[in-house]
């Protein structure tokens, strides 16, 4: 786009409104309206009144851990970019898959008011990140919905996929195989369940991106799984046929949407926190016949449908989740910066 470029600055209550209508240009744009997805997504009218009432609350309990920019004239934001601070804790299961400290950008946190314009989203991304490296933050967590035009421009920037997002809508599940029992597990199916969860995460450790693996991983593992079984609320299942267990998958209800979870996901549905299916028993629809229990259980709890995250480094499970329907939401991508440079830029005391 030609003319003088817009002023950035930090965003103001006062800048909220223009924010949000170009957030709904932006996602306007990059959601297709003819897909089947219009049909069963959180609508954009829906999803603009949560991000309002979340950008306000910001305003006045982020601190310096969270960092709002807008480039833009008087009463107009042509583009915007919104980060926050994150220090993983101890034990945090999600430290297998990002670094320590880093900056998350959702998929709500950044627009622009016009694809041309992108070149202004390269100009508040470089501020954001500065900002980050002085606190010490040598790494980015950046989400890219589905279709959005601008997902090229952040690959340009040196951001690689890392984890999808989808959702299996209600009624949208392939019928299960037949020779194949699929059963809810409990506390004496604790050896069978673990078995399939640490099949899964150590399959996930071997991807090359992906290749650290915390020392407490089984351990965690199995505490998590032994706590699951003897929760009601938490689902746990085993594929099998003539008695030998040839998957599992676990799931967990979700009333309402997470701080983690992409606006336009529909609640409450059943989240798919592992799945694991035996290699040798691959190609015989195990994975279909777990998926298929577990939307029976949906609908009897009058859940939207199945959400689940996996990894796109995954080949295998990215074919499979694909090919039972599910649909991307939206792709988190990270970038890590050289560790010098964090040193080099990083304030003392911070």
């Amino acid at each position: 786009m030609s003319g003088p470029t817009p002023p950035i600055q930090p965003l103001g209550s006062a800048q909220i409104p223009a924010l949000l209508d170009t957030w709904a240009t932006h996602r306007g744009r990059a959601t297709p309206r003819d897909s089947a997805r219009a049909a069963w997504g959180r609508p954009l009218v829906e999803r603009r009144a949560l991000l309002e009432g979340v950008l306000r609350g910001s305003l006045h309990g982020a601190g310096e851990r969270s960092r709002a920019l807008v480039a833009g004239r008087v009463g107009t934001v042509t583009a915007y970019l919104i980060a926050h601070e994150v220090r993983l804790p101890r034990g945090s299961g999600y430290r297998a898959y990002a670094p320590d400290h880093f900056l998350s950008i959702g998929g709500d946190d950044w627009g622009v008011a016009d694809p041309r314009a992108a070149d202004l989203l390269a100009d508040l991304y470089a501020e954001i990140a500065a900002w980050g490296l002085a606190r010490g933050a040598d790494a980015q967590l950046l989400a890219i919905p589905d279709g959005d035009d601008c997902a090229e421009f952040w690959l340009d920037l040196g951001f690689a996929r890392q984890d999808r997002y989808a959702f299996l809508p209600r009624g949208a599940e392939r019928p299960a195989p037949c020779g194949l029992t699929v059963r809810r597990a409990g506390p004496a199916d604790l050896e069978r369940a673990v078995h399939f969860t640490l099949a899964e995460a150590h399959h996930h450790h071997r991807a090359p991106i992906y290749a650290f693996a915390p020392p407490d991983l089984d351990a965690t593992r199995r505490r998590d799984m032994a706590e699951n079984l003897d929760n009601p609320a938490t689902i746990v299942l085993l594929a099998e046929a003539d008695g030998v267990a040839l998957g599992g998958l676990s799931a967990f209800p979700l009333a309402g949407l997470g701080g983690w979870m992409p606006s336009a996901t529909p609640t409450p549905c059943l989240y798919i926190d592992s799945a694991f299916v035996e290699p040798t028993a691959r190609g015989r629809g195990v994975l279909r016949a777990l998926v298929a229990a577990l939307a029976d259980l949906a609908e009897q709890r009058g859940a939207c449908g199945l959400f689940v995250t996996y990894l796109p480094a995954n080949r295998g499970a990215a074919r499979a989740w694909t090919a039972l329907g599910f649909q991307a939401l939206l792709t988190v991508h990270q970038r890590r910066l050289d560790p010098r440079a964090a040193r080099q830029h990083r304030t003392p005391g911070i």
